[in-house]
């Protein structure tokens, strides 16, 4: 991915960007928004106070990724509304663009892709933690899809909130 992403001469190197310029009009803040998500900001209170916009701002900017399919809202189960909700990035690319490229991105463009690695290189696994967690989630939606397992085992994992 850091391959894909991480020269300014690359196909995925501005798609981010570019999908935000075609579908909003003030993409600056929804990249802010995108990014706190991106490096772990996932609550409401975080993501406001990482952009430094209040949080109704914040609200409407997230309705519109949301709306987007950029980001997703996850509320826990049995609740409407709640500020143990949580937002992600929907997409593993955009997770990924989003948790890196901005920060290194005066690097990447002079070319650096092994010092831009070098940098990132602790935190990867940490980012593929999240990404094996939804395909994992993935798999035992398709398991309870197919019944091939027990049911309300699936579902209590799948409940399950890290605090």
């Amino acid at each position: 991915m850091l391959i894909l992403c991480g020269s300014s001469m690359s196909f995925l190197y501005e798609e981010p960007i570019n999908l935000l310029n075609r579908e909003v009009r003030e993409p600056a803040i929804y990249i802010a928004i995108n990014s706190a998500i991106a490096t772990g900001h996932s609550r409401m209170s975080e993501i406001s106070t990482k952009v430094g916009e209040d949080t109704n701002v914040c609200s409407r900017y997230l309705k519109n990724l949301i709306a987007l399919g950029i980001v997703k809202k996850e509320t826990p189960y049995g609740e409407k509304e709640s500020k143990k909700s949580i937002y992600t990035i929907e997409d593993n690319m955009f997770n990924f663009w989003y948790r890196f490229v901005p920060n290194n991105n005066s690097i990447i463009v002079r070319g650096a892709t092994e010092l831009v690695y070098k940098k990132v290189e602790d935190q990867i696994n940490d980012h593929m933690g999240s990404v094996f967690e939804e395909i994992c989630t993935q798999y035992l939606w398709k398991q309870l899809y197919l019944q091939n397992v027990n049911g309300e085992m699936i579902i209590l994992i799948l409940m399950f909130w890290k605090n």
